[in-house]
């Protein structure tokens, strides 16, 4: 709306002045994803096409024996066991596109279009993963008896999860260390994602300080990853699984090791192409991947909730 007028004064606004249009589409924003980051991709460079299956095969463990001199050797045969990944999920866009508002038209939004496809696929890809493996995680990783070795470490259970606070944040951080070392999982590229209540946790904590992280950089970072803390990377997310537990929502936090979670994914197919009934293209494009948890020891599901 132009300015007013005064009475008798003739308004021209939207008649003579006519209404300018932004070249630049209005910034929009995504949710922030994690998979990338945790993920491994050792694989990826095997994935052909959907349906694919990568045979992975696995170290055996080698028995080690005692020795005494003069005795004789025991002799072991290592089974070197296969584990599969399959690319058995995808996702596809499929939008149309007038001829005559494309050419018209100032920008070009198809290209705008086509990187929103993208990212959408990107935000849907990322909430699969995290409600889908959750439930992967070892057996010593979760519940409120965990910890191979120690067997007391709560991390949480259905009808029992863990109430966390800025009193307790730190404290259940050392748990968490604690479980992964007691399952021996490298001390590298260690990663723990958790929503923005958490977060909020972490910063009202005793993690700000700089010291406590063992460098000169505050605990918060970034869009997404938020800074280290007893060996762990820390990621913000909105995606993780949450369930309805006793009238309360309780998250599925996730805490894992790069080698816990394997990942692949390609696009296949991106197209334009003309159409019969309209005077214009489709965009479509399809996007193909897999993924399974393949070391359910590094990885830990940390069933919480603010309180």
């Amino acid at each position: 709306m132009g300015l007013t007028a005064a009475d008798g004064h003739p308004q021209q606004t939207g008649v003579l002045t006519p209404e300018i249009w932004s070249t630049k589409l209005l910034v929009k924003f995504y949710k922030a994803t994690t998979y990338g980051a945790i993920a491994n991709t050792d694989y990826e460079t095997e994935v052909a096409n959907y349906g694919d299956q990568v045979k992975i095969r696995t170290t055996p463990d080698i028995t080690i024996h005692d020795y005494s001199k003069g005795q004789s050797l025991q002799t072991s045969r290592p089974q070197s066991n296969v584990v599969t990944l399959t690319i058995d999920k995808a996702k596809y866009w499929n939008f149309l596109v007038e001829d005559v508002d494309h050419f018209q038209s100032d920008i070009d939004y198809m290209e705008d279009w086509t990187q929103e496809a993208a990212l959408k696929t990107e935000e849907s890809v990322d909430s699969d993963v995290n409600a889908d493996i959750f439930g992967s995680a070892h057996a010593s990783n979760s519940g409120s008896n965990a910890g191979v070795i120690s067997t007391n470490i709560n991390l949480g259970a259905t009808g029992a999860e863990l109430l966390l606070n800025k009193g307790n944040v730190i404290d259940h951080m050392a748990d968490m260390e604690l479980v992964f070392n007691e399952q021996e999982v490298p001390e590298w590229d260690r990663w723990w994602v958790i929503p923005s209540w958490f977060t909020k946790l972490v910063r009202t904590s005793d993690a700000v300080n700089a010291e406590m992280l063992g460098d000169a950089t505050s605990m918060i970072r970034g869009r997404r990853r938020i800074g280290e803390l007893y060996g762990f990377t820390f990621y913000r997310s909105n995606q993780l699984s949450t369930a309805v537990d006793g009238g309360n929502t309780v998250t599925h936090s996730l805490a894992g090791q790069r080698k816990a979670l394997s990942f692949a994914s390609q696009f296949t197919q991106t197209q334009l192409l003309t159409t019969e009934n309209h005077m214009g293209h489709k965009c479509r494009g399809l996007y193909v991947f897999g993924y399974d948890v393949l070391k359910a020891e590094a990885l830990a599901d940390d069933y919480v909730r603010e309180g």
